[in-house]
């Protein structure tokens, strides 16, 4: 279990994707987490919940149909509005854009 893992890590980590340009809804399970940070869903649970009272995430239920008609329910945490305010949604967000940007300057050099 990686004990070092902090609710500001995460907080991080939820801002740095949300900021990526994606066209899907950017959302996150426990047990996802758990996975990416290398501790126990028990740690993340409470790391999570944390941000959720403190009003930075929100658990959201996304429904879709497979190919054979089923309908699939993916449960996870995503970013509130109010996160979007916060100092480290704009540091990650300038972080993205300056990733990006970089990239695109590298592109066109190679051409």
């Amino acid at each position: 279990m990686n004990k070092l893992v902090d609710k500001t890590n995460v907080f991080r980590f939820f801002c740095y994707q949300s900021a990526l340009p994606s066209p899907y809804e950017t959302m996150f399970s426990i047990h996802r987490l758990a996975e990416h940070f290398n501790t126990t869903r028990y740690h993340m649970r409470k790391i999570v919940k944390t941000l959720e009272q403190e009003g930075l995430l929100v658990l959201m239920c996304v429904g879709a149909q497979d190919e054979d008609g089923n309908v699939q329910c993916r449960k996870g945490y995503s970013i509130t509005p109010k996160a979007t305010e916060s100092e480290i949604f704009k540091e990650e967000n300038q972080r993205v854009v300056k990733e990006l940007n970089d990239f695109l300057n590298d592109k066109k050099q190679e051409d």
